[in-house]
């Protein structure tokens, strides 16, 4: 996809044990392009590898991406910049 100058492409393919066990691909991936305070475009990619032993792990690893993605959406709405995005920043508990 071609957006703002930004060129990505992304994909999550289910593996071959994962495959002989008849289990879902359990990754999980988000590109989108997203403005700074300036309106200059932001790159955000989030990538999650879903836990094979656990029950589910495909949807938990979409939801890790989208919540990151929330969280900087939030953050580039609030005048945030690339520079708060700090390692207290992203394990912070957020309210909800």
């Amino acid at each position: 996809m071609i957006d703002g100058g930004w060129r990505y492409a992304l994909t999550s393919v289910t593996g071959t044990s994962h495959t002989r066990s008849m289990l879902p691909c359990q990754d999980a991936s988000i590109c989108h392009i997203l403005p700074d305070a300036t309106g200059k475009p932001i790159l955000i990619t989030v990538v999650a590898d879903g836990a094979g032993s656990a029950a589910h792990s495909e949807i938990g690893a979409q939801l890790a991406c989208t919540l990151f993605l929330d969280e900087m959406t939030n953050l580039f709405k609030s005048d945030g910049q690339v520079a708060d995005i700090t390692r207290e920043f992203v394990t912070k508990p957020k309210p909800r």
